[in-house]
C-alpha cells in the first residue's frame, strides 16, 4: 500500500551542547549505579542500563525496523551473518560522555570488535536508531558504497514508522530536519556531493541534507534508475562514474533545478508494507560489573578520536575496573590488547593468555591469542581454528585466516575466504585490499582492477596510495595459480577510519 503526500516544514534540531556540557557517567552497579543486562533476540544483542521494560522496548523496535526495511528495500535478502550488537544509555548525559556533543546514535564499525550500534535513551526509538540499522543492513547487501549514497539511503529510512496494532509501516515520510538544512542551506554541487564527506560541520550538514532528498527523489521519481545503480555500484563501477552514466541530466547545474523543483512543488509517496509485530520474548541476562566496565572501555577507546574530552585516564580506569577479579571482561582484555594508547601495565601475551584462560568460549580470547602469536604461522592457524570452532561465520577470524593463506601464498584459499567474509557485509578496509591483491594473485585481472578503481574512491586519502602499490603487481587473466613464495601487501589490521 502507499499514499501521495506533501513536504511538510515542521521539526526541530535537536541541540545537544548543553546536555554535553555537563555530560556524566553514572556509576556501575557494585556503587549503586543501574544494573547493565544483556538481551538477545532472534538478530539483536542489545547491552543497556536501562530499565529491563525500557531495554525490551527498545529491542522490539530495532526487530520491527529491521523487518520493515527488509520488506520495503532490500526484499529478499536475509540481512547480516549472526546478530547485531548494539548498546542502549540510560541517559542523553550518559550518552553525550561518550560521543560528545552529538545528535543522535552512531555505528561504530572498529575491528575487530563487531560493527554496533550505540543508542541513546532519547533516540532509541527514533530516528537516530533506525539511521544506524539502515547502516547496518545496507553494508551486508553492498559493503562498498558512495558516501552520499550510503547517507542518503540511510537518511531516507531513518523515518520509517511502525504501526504495531494496524502491521503497517510507514516509509518514505520527510527527515523534516533533513529537510529544513535543506531548505535553508540548498543543494551541494554535485562534484563535491560524489567525493568524500567533507570536514567542514557546515559542509557536512549540507553533504547529510542534499545526499538525503538526492536518494527521496530517486526513490520517488526514478525508482528504475536507482536499482541500476545500484546493480552498477555491486559490479564495483567507480561511485561517481556510475552515478554519472545513470543520470546525465543530473550533472552540472542539473542537480540543483532538479532539487529545488522537488523540495519546492514535489508530490512523494509512502509506501505501507505489511510487517508482523515482534511478539517474541528475549532471553535476558544480567551483566557482571566488569562487563559493565568491559562496555563502557570500549566506548571510551572507539570514540576518543571523535571526543576530547575522553581521557587516558578515563579510560585506563574503565579497563582496571573491567580486568579485576576472577572473571575479567573480554571486552576490557581487547580493548586493553588492540589499544596502543591503552596503557596498561599487562603485555600483549599476558593479556591473550588471560582470555584463554579465563574465557574459552570467546572467540574473541582466541583472536587475542592468533593475534599474539610469535611461533610462527602453524601455531597461529591452531588458535584461529579453536575461535572459528566458537563462532564458525566470524567475520575477523575468518579474516585473518585469509591473511595467513596470503602470506603462505595459498591465494585460492584466500580469495575464497575473503569472498566468503564479503557476504558477510564487514565494512574492513585490510579485507578489501587483501581481496583485491588476492583476485590479482589468482588472475582475476579484469575484477581486481575493477576493485582498485572503486577502492580508491572510498579508503581515507591516507591509504589510497596502497591501491597504487596493488596495481604495480604483475597480473596474468586467468593464470592457473600455484603457491609461491609471494608476500601480501594487505593485512588484517583494523581500519584506520572507520567508513559509515
Amino acid at each position: 500500500m502507499e499514499g501521495v503526500a506533501r513536504w511538510s516544514q515542521r521539526g526541530a534540531v535537536v541541540a545537544m551542547a548543553a546536555i554535553a556540557a555537563c555530560a556524566t557517567v553514572p556509576p556501575c552497579p557494585e556503587r549503586g549505579g543501574p544494573v547493565w543486562r544483556e538481551l538477545t533476540s532472534e538478530h539483536f544483542v542489545l547491552r543497556s542500563d536501562l530499565p529491563l521494560d525500557e531495554a525490551t522496548d527498545v529491542l522490539r523496535t530495532l526487530e520491527e525496523t529491521r523487518a520493515a526495511m527488509l520488506a520495503s528495500v532490500w526484499r529478499g535478502e536475509a540481512g547480516p551473518l549472526g546478530r547485531t550488537q548494539a548498546i542502549a544509555l540510560s541517559s542523553p548525559r550518559e550518552f553525550a560522555a561518550f560521543t560528545g556533543p552529538l545528535i543522535g546514535g552512531m555505528h561504530l564499525q572498529h575491528p575487530p570488535f563487531r560493527p554496533t550500534l550505540v543508542l541513546g535513551a532519547a533516540d532509541a526509538t527514533q530516528s537516530a536508531a533506525k539511521h544506524e540499522v539502515a547502516h547496518e543492513l545496507a553494508f551486508s547487501v553492498l559493503p562498498v558504497e558512495p558516501p552520499w549514497y550510503a547517507e542518503g539511503l540511510a537518511g531516507f529510512l531513518q523515518t520509517i514508522r511502525y504501526d504495531r496494532a494496524q502491521g503497517d509501516a510507514y516509509v518514505g515520510e520527510p527527515a523534516e530536519d533533513l529537510y529544513r538544512y535543506f531548505s535553508t542551506g540548498g543543494p551541494m554541487d554535485l562534484d563535491r556531493l560524489l567525493g568524500r564527506v567533507p570536514d567542514d560541520p557546515f559542509q557536512a550538514v549540507q553533504f547529510y541534507a542534499t545526499s538525503w532528498l538526492l536518494v527521496h527523489y530517486l526513490f520517488n521519481k526514478r525508482f528504475d534508475g536507482w536499482q541500476r545503480l545500484t546493480d552498477r555500484l555491486a559490479r564495483l563501477e567507480p561511485g561517481r562514474a556510475a552515478f554519472l552514466a545513470e543520470f546525465p541530466d543530473l550533472s552540472g547545474d542539473g542537480l540543483y533545478r532538479t532539487l529545488i523543483d522537488y523540495a519546492r512543488g514535489g508530490q512523494y509517496t509512502v509506501l505501507r508494507p505489511r510487517v508482523a509485530p515482534w511478539t517474541a520474548t528475549p532471553r535476558v541476562r544480567t551483566m557482571a560489573d566488569t562487563e559493565a566496565h568491559g562496555a563502557r572501555a570500549y566506548l571510551y577507546w572507539a570514540l576518543r578520536d571523535r571526543n576530547d574530552e575522553i581521557t587516558d585516564a578515563t579510560l585506563r580506569t574503565e579497563i582496571d575496573e573491567g580486568l579485576h577479579g576472577p572473571a575479567p571482561s573480554v571486552d576490557a582484555l581487547a580493548v586493553a590488547f588492540y589499544g596502543p594508547d591503552a596503557h596498561v601495565k599487562q603485555r600483549r601475551a599476558e593479556l591473550a593468555a588471560l582470555a584463554t584462560r579465563t574465557h574459552p568460549e570467546s572467540w574473541m580470547s582466541w583472536l587475542m591469542a592468533a593475534d599474539g602469536e610469535s611461533n610462527g604461522l602453524l601455531a597461529k592457524r591452531g588458535d584461529l581454528f579453536r575461535g572459528l570452532a566458537k563462532a564458525p561465520d566470524e567475520p575477523e577470524i575468518l579474516l585473518r585466516l585469509a591473511t595467513v593463506d596470503a602470506q603462505e601464498g595459498q591465494w585460492d584459499d584466500a580469495v575464497a575466504l575473503t569472498n566468503r567474509i564479503l557476504g558477510a557485509g564487514l565494512v574492513h578496509h585490510g579485507l578489501w585490499l587483501l581481496h583485491a591483491q588476492a583476485l590479482r594473485e589468482t588472475g582475476h585481472c579484469a575484477m581486481a582492477d575493477r576493485w582498485a578503481a572503486s577502492l580508491s574512491a572510498y579508503l581515507p586519502l591516507a591509504e589510497v596510495p596502497a591501491i597504487a602499490v596493488l596495481e604495480e603487481r604483475p597480473c596474468q587473466e586467468g593464470a592457473d595459480h600455484r603457491p609461491s613464495d609471494a608476500g601480501t601487501t594487505a593485512t588484517a589490521a583494523p581500519a584506520s577510519e572507520p567508513v559509515r
